[in-house]
């Protein structure tokens, strides 16, 4: 699960995620340009590009 905005949360299937696998580890926080979509009513993200948050 990703949180997105502090707000929402999303599931994060592995093959939607394209970034380094060191961003995405349990509290660990980056800025991302994604997509959302919603599938049997679960809202899901599809990351396009990532950035390390400062």
């Amino acid at each position: 699960m990703v949180t997105v905005n502090d707000k929402w949360r999303a599931r994060l299937e592995p093959q939607d995620y394209k970034g380094p696998r060191n961003l995405i580890k349990k509290n660990s926080g980056f800025i991302a340009i994604a997509e959302l979509c919603k599938m049997n009513g679960t809202l899901h993200i599809k990351i396009k590009d990532v950035m390390q948050k400062l």
